[in-house]
């Protein structure tokens, strides 16, 4: 619970299919209508632009599945989980699920301070590389440490170290395709996006291709 008059309730959710091509504002904007379909008694900021209270986790990039989503929002009335969770029941998107709910207190770590740890599936379904190729470029990437971001015409150095919290290696999946996990750090200076560590590595041996990515867990 939040204070007296709000309950703080953490809701935990995919984003799947098409939805991987949605931004972080429309994920946004859909689970604030989803919410308000749901008919849940939610709160409201004060001022001259109210909105409802919610906060999410770190966002992802357009293109980026997940199975491990979390956003609060402040409750007026305590309403149940279970009825929490049938409100939802045919107003949501295909593509996105509601996989549980719990009430937090108010004195609780943001999502953001709770998860800063991010779990990530890479897959490469059409590629026309071999396992030991792509493996030799996953290795020279890792060896170089950093990529070259742009953004707004200005170069950014993004570091491994300290973001990058395993050493990737690529297996063959039973339906041919190669994969990798990832696992990073986030925090308020810096994150590594595995779009573009993907992207990165494309550069190094274009025939791997394009990565079909998905958040699997976000942990403390």
């Amino acid at each position: 619970m939040s204070d007296a008059t709000t309950f703080r309730l953490r809701i935990n959710y995919t984003k799947e299919e098409r939805l991987r091509y949605l931004s972080h504002l429309e994920v946004v904007r859909c689970m604030e209508r989803c919410i308000r379909r749901a008919g849940l008694p939610f709160a409201v900021s004060q001022g001259f632009s109210p909105h409802m209270r919610t906060a999410f986790g770190w966002a992802l990039g357009v293109g980026i599945a997940s199975i491990d989503e979390y956003l609060d929002v402040l409750l007026t009335d305590y309403v149940p989980v279970p009825k929490v969770l049938a409100s939802f029941e045919g107003v949501l998107p295909r593509g996105m699920r509601i996989l549980g709910a719990q009430y937090v207190a108010a004195g609780d770590k943001s999502l953001t301070e709770e998860l800063p740890r991010s779990r990530y599936e890479c897959v490469f379904a059409s590629c026309d590389a071999s396992f030991e190729q792509a493996q030799d470029a996953l290795d020279e990437l890792l060896g170089i440490g950093q990529i070259v971001v742009v953004r707004k015409k200005k170069e950014k150095i993004v570091r491994f170290e300290g973001l990058l919290e395993n050493v990737p290696a690529f297996e063959r999946a039973p339906d041919g395709s190669l994969r990798f996990e990832m696992a990073t750090f986030t925090e308020g200076k810096g994150s590594l996006r595995p779009d573009l560590f993907c992207a990165e590595l494309a550069k190094l041996l274009p025939e791997l291709g394009n990565a079909w990515i998905t958040r699997v867990e976000q942990f403390s």
